[in-house]
This record gives structure tokens, sequence and C-alpha cells, in this order.
């Protein structure tokens, strides 16, 4: 899209990535040439380079001489702008290379810039031209004169979006003009086969830097020296309560070792208590993650995309053991459908068999792969994790004979030990607990730059209020930005008064984030209550599904057609990601399929306390209605019938996932699922319907 394309668009600020491109070398060889074959080479030249920036779904905002400047995010946010224009950074070097070959003797080399950031959207000059302008497209440029010829340089705000996606090589930090301090830019290198994470969409102007942490940091860098070094596999365990930061000390590990020089492979996944019944769920989620494979998917093309990506990592040297067996016995551990498989079906008459059989192959895959470069395991709220997969990292961790240098490292709540007896007759193991953070108002600054301006006073109040939880300061620091008591400014927050601060702040978390979802539209609220029916991870068409149902219990102001149904969500949940409620998974499915998060568990749990009891039977049935027509686990389907009173369904699935779970030897699961459906038997029989 070019300029020359936008209708009348109004001024607003955005995030936004902005590319500049510069190619080196035309002057050396226009010398010898004619003016007009010198412009019949530059537009040619252009053409190439100018589509490969259209490809990738940037808009040409304009050329400069030998260089061009490109927008991702105006005035459209696209799914994955910073990760789009990265791309395209990539392509423009092998544009030109292509160029070069087919012209010889041209020698033309092109240096990438790109940063991403807030920036100011509109029209400007006498012929209405769109553009951005600010902060983050000056530092653009001067990112690209740092760039080397033949080189893509990232800024460090495009980093944190495509982390994960690419290998980076960090550069020595150095001064920008204008710029207090120097600015660490990052040489893009290749992109990676696999992501080592997933990613959200969200808002990037409310950042938080973490703090106090330095030490745990140091700690689980250690960690990970130790198990490259020793060639055996070690445990991490990051323990703390709800809002202490766990998932954001993991985080920053994980930039960190994104950033070695040996290039760990990082497989990750989250916990949730949505999926704490669904047999070895954990692993099958870190394989979804680390294969860009969608629960959405048919079955067969799911089964087909683990075993290409499985075949990847064991790698084609030679073994008495096939790929594909691999592939087939580890992909039906964790519900994967290979109906044809002679691996499966030698082990098909022994449940326990193929556990253990899928356990030695597991450890066989990583052996494999940790040959080529350490391996870490990372699983978030490992407190919700199913006991078969609580059970196959214990196997891992029992590997004493493999040349296995594998971190696995789990954040989970406080209490986690009492589900891991086995494990503590092993030494590799390492617990980190994390307490809050010191109450002063230094911790204040050290979270949020921008509020080093603010009286102390305030920030004294906000730390002690807090009482050290980082969660919990953000979103009172949320609630006094919403309130208007702290003003936004371009160089920094300002409180609204000389005086003390006279707004009066929650005691608690929980009524903090119930007053923000309070404080939101009935139509965005009403889409924050049924997504939490759902769970901490939920899908657009089941919220859809469950507001379909909503007629009658005052949570929408006024009916709608099915168009304002879709309209209504899609622009609720829009709101949700502008302030920060929930996320959106990057390539995750396309409109009914899309999956979000919420940002914390505590959020999703209030938005759910907050729902009448009344109106949750039905809104829990059209959720498993949803979910059973779009392949969820019977477990998890189960589980909302049984909330929504349909007991006869609910024994039905139950049953359905009991017998999935004893079929791949889970047997804790299935034991587990049974008793649950005899306890819903009982309850009909209570009731006077009688059991199934």
């Amino acid at each position: 899209m070019n300029t020359g394309d936008l209708p009348l668009l109004p001024e607003e600020r955005r995030i936004v990535t902005v590319l500049f491109a510069d190619v080196t070398g035309f002057t050396a060889m226009a010398e010898p040439m004619d003016m007009e074959d010198v412009r019949d080479l530059m537009d040619a030249c252009w053409q190439r380079l100018d589509g490969a920036i259209l490809r990738h779904g940037g808009r040409i905002d304009k050329h400069i001489g030998d260089a061009v400047m490109a927008v991702w995010g105006a005035p459209h946010a696209g799914e994955d702008d910073a990760a789009s224009a990265v791309r395209a950074g990539v392509a423009l070097q092998r544009e030109l290379e292509s160029f070069n070959r087919e012209r010889p003797g041209t020698g033309l080399r092109i240096r990438v810039g790109i940063n991403t950031g807030p920036a100011l959207a509109g029209t400007v000059g006498s012929l209405g031209e769109y553009t951005v302008i600010g902060d983050t497209v000056n530092l653009a440029s001067r990112i690209q004169t740092m760039a080397e010829p033949g080189t893509v340089v990232i800024g460090p705000q495009t980093f944190e979006e495509v982390r994960g996606l690419f290998d980076v090589e960090p550069l020595a930090p150095v001064p920008v003009r204008g710029k207090t301090g120097p600015r660490t830019a990052f040489r893009v290198e290749a992109e990676k086969v696999h992501p080592s994470r997933v990613r959200y969409r969200g808002s990037s102007e409310f950042k938080l830097r973490l703090v106090g942490r330095n030490a745990e940091l140091k700690s689980l860098m250690a960690i990970y020296a130790r198990a490259a070094a020793r060639r055996r596999p070690v445990v991490a365990l990051v323990v703390g309560e709800a809002g202490l930061g766990k998932s954001r000390l993991m985080m920053e590990f994980a930039r960190t070792l994104e950033l070695r020089p040996e290039h760990p492979l990082i497989l990750s996944a989250r916990g949730l208590a949505q999926t704490a019944r669904v047999p070895f769920g954990l692993w099958r989620a870190m394989w979804n993650n680390r294969l860009r494979l969608d629960e959405a998917d048919a079955p067969g093309a799911s089964g087909d995309q683990f075993a290409k990506g499985m075949l990847e990592m064991w790698g084609s040297s030679l073994s008495a053991i096939p790929g594909v067996e691999v592939a087939h016995v580890v992909g039906g551990l964790i519900g994967f459908d290979f109906p044809n498989s002679p691996y499966l079906a030698a082990l098909s008459g022994s449940p326990r068999r193929a556990r253990e059989r899928a356990f030695e192959l597991t450890a066989q895959l990583f052996a494999r792969a940790g040959a080529r470069a350490p391996l870490v395991l990372m699983f978030d709220d490992l407190h919700w994790a199913d006991d078969g997969t609580l059970d196959l990292i214990e196997h891992l961790l029992a590997e004493r004979g493999s040349d296995l240098p594998l971190l696995i490292l789990g954040g989970a709540r406080t209490g986690i030990g009492d589900r891991l007896t086995g494990w503590r007759t092993h030494e590799a193991i390492q617990t980190i607990t994390l307490n809050p953070l010191p109450t002063n108002p230094e911790i204040v600054k050290e979270v949020f730059k921008q509020a080093e301006t603010l009286p102390g006073s305030w920030l004294a109040l906000l730390a002690e209020r807090s009482g050290g939880n980082p969660y919990f300061l953000e979103e009172l620091v949320r609630a006094l930005i919403r309130q208007g008591a702290i003003l936004v400014k371009p160089d920094g927050w300002r409180a609204s008064g000389d005086g003390p601060l006279d707004v009066a702040l929650p005691d608690t978390l929980h009524s903090l984030l119930q007053s923000r979802l309070d404080a939101l539209p009935a139509e965005v609220k009403a889409v924050a209550q049924a997504a939490a029916v759902v769970g901490r991870v939920f899908w657009v068409g089941a919220v859809q599904a469950i507001l379909h149902t909503a007629a009658g219990t005052g949570l929408l102001t006024a009916p709608l057609d099915e168009n304002g149904w879709r309209t209504m969500v899609e622009s609720a949940l829009e709101t949700m990601q502008h302030n920060e409620l929930a996320f959106q998974r990057v390539g995750s499915g396309s409109n009914a399929d899309r999956e979000f998060i919420f940002k914390h568990h505590l959020l999703r749990d209030t938005a759910y306390e907050m729902l009448p009891k009344k109106y949750r039977r039905r809104f829990h049935a059209a959720a498993a209605t949803w979910l059973a027509g779009h392949g969820g686990y019977p477990a998890l389907i189960a589980d909302h019938l049984e909330q929504a009173g349909e007991y006869t369904r609910a024994i039905m699935y139950y049953r359905q996932a009991a017998e999935d779970a004893a079929a791949r030897g889970a047997s804790a699961e299935a034991q587990a699922l049974t008793e649950r459906r005899q306890a819903v038997e009982r309850q009909m029989q209570k009731i006077g319907t009688g059991p199934l």
C-alpha cells in the first residue's frame, strides 16, 4: 500500500515499525554510465526492492535518493508487524543479491535499519501526504546508519517484539546523536526454523523493567552453565506466590539465552487450570508451540506436521532407531493419531510399554538434539501440569547414563514440592524462591522509568500498598493513569496535583482488578466475562457462542444481528488488547479459531467470579458445545458440562477421557477422571435423576 492509495485518515498515535534501507554503490557504478541508463537501472532495482517490502505487508512511505522508508502498523496494524518488517529487511538483501547476479559488475549493497515504537500518524504538507513522525522514526534512521552494507540491524524494541523468531547478534552499545545513553542494537543473522517461544500481540507503550531479581537471574544462568558443562539433566524451580514475577523472570532468562553464541534450543509451554486433567497436555502444548501446530487444524494435518518437525529434530545422522518411530510413538503418547503406524501397532496391546517406549525415545531425541546445542525446557505454571508430564520430566532427570545437556526450568506456586515427592532423591534439583520486592519508593522508579518525575510521597504510597508484589504495583499505576491522577507526557509522567495523592487505592489486588473490569464499557466487560468462562486461554468462536446465549442476562445492552455480534466481539477484543487485559496468540488460526490469553490468571479468575452464578450454567453449556464441535479435549468438555449441570453428557465425556488416558498409559489421569465421573454419577443419584 502506498501513500497515494490512502483515503483521508485521522491523526493518531500508533505503535509502528519503521524500516530505512540505503543502497550503497550507486555513485561509483553510475560514474561511467549515461544518466538515462542510470535511471533505468535504478528504476529496475527499486521495482524489485519495493516489491519485497510490499509482499511483507509494508507501506512505502517515501524514497529519498538511494534510500527508502517503509512503515508497518499505520494506518492499519497487521498481526505481526515487527516480524514482517524484519522478514522484509532480510528479503531486501536477497533481492539485491539476485539483482547483482543478473547484472554482473553492478556491485550494489544495501543496509537496513528497523525500529519499533510509538509514533504520530497523519497527513502533512500541502499535498496531504500520510506519514509517521516521532522519535521511533528518527531512531530507525540512525540505526540504519549503524548497519554495515549487507546487514539488517534492529533496535531494542523491535528485538523484543520478534524475540524467539530470529537468531541475532547483539552489537556493542553505541552513542546515538540526540539520545541520552548508548543504545544496543542487534544484527539479524537468520530466521529460526522453529520459534523458541509463543508470541502474543499486545500494546508496546506500557513497559515494565525486571528489577530486584538480578541474583535470581544470575543463579539461573549458573544452573544453565552447570547443565551444559556436566552434560546431564538439571532441574531449576522458580517458586513464589501469584504476581511476584515468576513468569517475568523466566522471560528475561529466555531473552538472555537467546543472545548466547551457542544458540541453545528452547522449548516452552504454560500449564493451564483448564487442561490440568489432559494426559501429557503440557508436553503436547510444548510441541505445538515448537512446531507451530494449531489445535484447530484437522487431526491428520496436525499429525503430519508433527511427524515432519520431529524428523527434522531427530536429524539425518545414522541411528538404529528410525526417526519415523520416534515421531509416531512420541506423537501417540501426546494424542496424535497415526492409524497405519507399525510402531504403534506393535505396542497397541500394552499401554504401559507404549508409555515407557515414548519416554525412552523422548530422552534419545533430546540427546541427539543436545549434541548440536544445549537444550532448555521451560514450563511456566508447572503447578497445573498433569501427572504424566511430571513423570516424563522425572524420567529425563533420571537419565544418568546419557550425554544430555538439558536444563528443565519450571515456574510454580509455593507448594509444588508436594507433587514432586519422587524427585527428592535427585541431587540435580535447585529451587529459587521469589520473595516480595522491597517496599520503598526506589523500587517504583526502577520498575517504571517514567515514574522518576512523580512526588516521593506518591511513590512511597504505591510501594507500601503493593506489598512488594510487582503485578499489584503495575495495576495500581494503571489505575492512577486511568483516573487521571498520573498524566502521561512524552518526557515522563506528571502528577496531576502538587499535594498528597487523594485517590482512594484498593487494599487488595482482587479489588483493584474488579474495579478495572467495572470501568470497562458494558460490551467489553461482557466479552471479558464470557471469555473467562472458557478459561485463561480462550477462542473467539467460543466467546461468540456464549454471548449468543446471553439474551435476558443484562450483560448486553441491546439485541444484535449476526454481523453485530461479530463486530461487537471484535471491537471488545481490540479494547482488551489495547488495555493489556488479554493478548492474541500470533499465528493462531483465523476468525473463530483465533486464540487469546488473559494477561494473568488472577484477572481471568476475577472476571469469572464477577459473573452471576445463575448465568454460569448456560454459558458453560455453550462453551462445551463449541469445544465439542472444534476438537476440544474430552476432559475439558466434560468439566464444562459438569459445571453446566448436564450430568449425563458430562459422564459420557469423562468416560471417553478416562479411556483415552488409560490407552496412553496415563494411569493416574485415568483414575482421576474415573473418580470424577463417579462423583458426577453420585450427584445425579442425589438429585434423583439416576446415573447414565
